[in-house]
Parts: structure tokens; C-alpha cells; sequence
């Protein structure tokens, strides 16, 4: 999975209306799910990318206030 920051970026500060915004909190909250629902997934593979999915909530939560 790849993300480019910069795009996620001009799309944030580019929308008014939260439309982008609310469509990556989805495909984020479904990554996560499907992350920890993997039976066959790395410990602490799961445990880094649960880190990283907590901070880019809150980097969404904030640029949406």
C-alpha cells in the first residue's frame, strides 16, 4: 500500500466541503480492518501499521476542523 503524501495533502487543503477527506477516513478505516482481521498477518507488522493508521486519523480529524 502507497501513499503519496503530497496528493493526500492538496486534496485536504483543496476541499471545502470534506468530500476527500471523508472518502480516505473510509478506505482507511477499512485498511485497518482488514489489518487486523488477517489471521495470518506479522505481529509486529500489524502493531507498526496500527501506529501509523492512529496518527494519519488524527492528521484527518484535525484537517477537517
Amino acid at each position: 500500500m502507497k501513499v503519496n503524501l503530497t496528493d493526500l495533502s492538496l486534496r485536504l487543503n483543496n476541499d471545502p466541503a470534506g468530500v476527500h477527506h471523508n472518502q480516505m477516513m473510509d478506505k482507511l478505516l477499512h485498511y485497518q480492518e482488514q489489518i487486523e482481521s488477517d489471521p495470518n498477518g506479522d505481529p509486529s507488522t500489524k502493531s507498526l501499521l496500527m501506529e501509523a493508521f492512529k496518527h494519519a486519523k488524527t492528521i484527518l480529524q484535525t484537517t477537517n476542523e
